[in-house]
């Protein structure tokens, strides 16, 4: 019995750049923009995405595509354990295998059939760490494999019903900015008005903004992105709470330990004793 196979494939030019997973209880990132396209596998939990301004919800069992050149920001749900899986690429051909997989401008996040599939060759892809040539080959073969997955095994999701179809990128602009001009106050007390006035923008629209985009008012936002923050310095250093609060513009212990726990539901002591691993700690100098 002879078999074979004739078969010449020009395959398009997409390149492995990095792969990873993070197995996490409360994280935050960004707003940034890297030079790279990448593609992130939720395999639990939930998570949240802001990408060019835009909200888009991710859960467990869907996959998120990420377009360089584009602020991005994403935390987890905040109230169970995320764990993402994530490659970043690059090459001429992203863009038609971003279509071919179901990704678009108005579909940002798409639902995978067997994501532990997917998620099997990031592990195999993660065990390729030694920097050889044949690994070099590897890497790239998992990335193609991975990519096909996706194509053979996602279902289009639909967009989420609070995006907007009119969505505008004069708009977009505003929201990246404000959230830009939080991330780079987080020390000051910071008002509404203040970020209106840096934007040249009306509080009332600034609002409205919010609202239609990210479906939370501007105060809530502040109020989450700096308790996200102090999550992560109580988790990852030794800074005291006092230290904590100022550098979140609060005037207080109290009235930060206060907005914390309306957030996160404890307080940031008990947040500290439940979810810190004492020998990770990098202490405050």
């Amino acid at each position: 019995m002879k078999q074979s196979l004739e078969y010449e494939v020009a395959p398009p030019d997409v390149r492995f750049l990095s792969a990873g997973r993070e197995h996490d209880i409360r994280a935050i990132y960004g707003p940034n923009a890297h030079l790279f396209h990448s593609l992130h596998l939720i395999t639990e939990g939930r998570a949240h995405y802001y990408i060019d301004g835009v909200y888009w919800p991710v859960h467990a069992g869907q996959c998120i595509s990420l377009p360089a050149d584009t602020p991005v920001m994403h935390h987890t749900d905040f109230a169970d354990v995320c764990t993402t899986s994530w490659v970043t690429f690059r090459g001429d051909d992203v863009l038609e295998l971003m279509a071919r997989c179901g990704f678009g401008p108005t579909c940002a996040v798409i639902d995978i059939a067997d994501p532990a599939r997917l998620d099997g060759i990031v592990t195999d892809m993660l065990g390729c760490s030694e920097r050889t040539f044949s690994n070099g080959l590897r890497l790239n073969g998992l990335l193609s494999q991975f990519l096909a997955t996706v194509i053979e095994t996602s279902s289009t999701a639909t967009p989420p019903q609070n995006i907007p179809a009119n969505i505008t990128p004069k708009s977009n602009e505003y929201i990246t900015r404000a959230m830009q001009y939080i991330y780079g106050h987080m020390d000051s007390p910071l008002h509404v008005g203040e970020i209106a006035e840096a934007l040249f923008i009306s509080r009332t629209y600034l609002y409205e903004l919010f609202q239609e985009h990210l479906q939370t008012t501007p105060q809530l936002f502040i109020a989450k992105a700096k308790t996200y923050q102090a999550c992560e310095w109580l988790r990852k250093t030794g800074m005291s709470v006092q230290d904590i609060a100022e550098s979140c513009g609060y005037r207080s212990a109290f009235a930060f330990s206060k907005a914390f726990r309306r957030v996160i539901g404890m307080s940031p002591r008990e947040y500290r004793q439940r979810f810190t691993d004492p020998s990770g700690l990098v202490e405050d100098k």
